[in-house]
Formats: C-alpha cells, structure tokens, sequence
C-alpha cells in the first residue's frame, strides 16, 4: 500500500502546484466512530414501526418514529411534486385504508455518527409501489426521522 499518492498536475494547474495528499492511514484517525450493531437494529426497529402503522392503518404507531419537524416529499404517479410537513402522511394512513398486503424490505442503512440514510422499497400499499429514502438524526440517544423522501413507481 502507497504511503501517499501525488496529485497530478492538470493542464490549468503548474507542475509546481501538484501536492502531496494525506495518505488514507492518516486519516483513518479523524474518521467518525464507526456505528454499533445496535444502532442499526434501532434505525430497523424505527422503520419497522413506520411500516407497521401503514399495515394497520394507524398513524399513531408511526409518530414516535418521526421528529416534531419532520417533513415528507416525493413525485406522485403522475409526476406531481407533494410534501411538506410529516402531518399530510398520518392525515394519509389514518384516511386511507390499512395497507394489510402490504411487502417491505429495508434495502440499505448507512450511518455517520449521529446521522443515518435508510432506503425502504414497498409494494401493493393500497396498490402503489414506492422507494424511500428516510434521514434520520440520533438524539438523546434515540433514533428519530427527520425526512422521507419517496418516489412512486
């Protein structure tokens, strides 16, 4: 392994200008610590719960899954943009019919520290297929949803 690579001098750039870059090793020692298995049952756990409340129909299953703030946006069928703050998604769960065939998988968690991104692909919710992509923020020692982001297949 290379203890540094060099920066190769580009056509705008002098030769003199090409520097040394910090190897990989020298970083490693300001990375962020890397995340527990329990924070990732935890971040499971929250995206289960939301799944859960669209099953049944309940949106207050799903509340404690959010922070007061959160928001929620995506494109509809129909390439409409809606969103805005998390309450237009409990108003939808608890309108709409509970979404008992509903599949789910969890795709993907990622997390930095206090911050994490989980993607979550779903089918035949009330007959609509989605991808989400959630971020979420690890407060208090507790794992919360700050945003969804969803696309509708």
């Amino acid at each position: 392994m290379l203890a540094t690579v060099l920066a190769l001098p580009l056509p705008w750039c002098g030769a003199a200008q090409a520097q040394a870059l910090p190897s990989p090793a020298a970083e490693t020692s300001k990375r962020v610590p890397e995340a527990s298995v329990e924070d990732y049952a935890a971040i499971r756990r929250v995206l289960e719960r939301y799944l859960q409340a669209g099953r049944e129909g309940n949106s207050e299953l799903m509340r404690a899954a959010f922070l007061p703030q959160a928001t929620i946006h995506g494109l509809a069928a129909d390439g409409s943009l809606s969103g805005g703050p998390i309450r237009s998604l409990f108003d939808y769960i608890d309108s709409a019919p509970a979404a008992r065939q509903l599949q789910a998988q969890i795709v993907s968690i990622e997390i930095v520290g206090t911050i994490a991104q989980a993607r979550v692909e779903s089918d035949q919710w009330n007959g609509a297929r989605y991808s989400d992509l959630f971020q979420l923020l690890k407060l208090g020692g507790e794992w919360k949803i700050l945003s969804k982001i969803y696309h509708t297949h």
